[in-house]
């Protein structure tokens, strides 16, 4: 009855130390950070094959950027201009049918190639997928802000009062 015991708490115990298995990532968030990947080694011809032909970016600060042909003239400007550090985390994604969507957090790093102070800023993205003929998941709107508050406005100088005019 002793042995028994022990074999049966030899093999509750070895359980209970066992780790839990990560679950796989989804194909949405493999997607984002394969997009991540080819936007840190600035391959546009790579992070254009991830995109949606009808791709839509609605980026901060500036009108929405639609097409294929409009996103690779941003990104082609864009990588000309600045280096970058960039960084996902994902805190969820999932798909159903043919649409799926990845959400998270990133942090950028922006370095001017003329020189000038790197910038630095996190934020929040969400990421809609659609996925191809080929069943490839493929960027179709992304959407992205940061958390950090805007600077203030300047505010405004005071107008000069007027200087009174001698009396005669």
């Amino acid at each position: 009855m002793k042995k028994r015991f022990a074999v049966m708490a030899l093999v509750v115990l070895g359980s209970l130390r066992a780790e839990a298995q990560p679950l796989a990532p989804s194909p949405q968030f493999k997607a984002s950070m394969d997009i991540a990947a080819a936007l840190r080694s600035r391959d546009v011809a790579k992070v254009m094959d991830l995109l949606a032909n009808d791709v839509v970016l609605l980026p901060p600060g500036r009108d929405l950027v639609g097409g294929a042909r409009e996103v690779e003239a941003l990104l082609k400007d864009f990588f000309g201009k600045n280096a970058l550090e960039i960084a996902f985390s994902s805190l969820g994604s999932t798909g159903a049918d043919k649409l799926g969507f990845d959400m998270g957090q990133y942090e950028l790093t922006l370095k001017p190639e003329g020189g000038g102070a790197k910038t630095k800023t996190r934020g929040k993205y969400l990421a809609v997928y659609k996925q191809d003929e080929q069943e490839r998941w493929r960027l179709g709107y992304l959407s992205w802000n940061s958390s950090e508050a805007p600077a203030p406005a300047p505010s405004p100088t005071p107008a000069p009062s007027p200087t009174p005019s001698p009396v005669k």
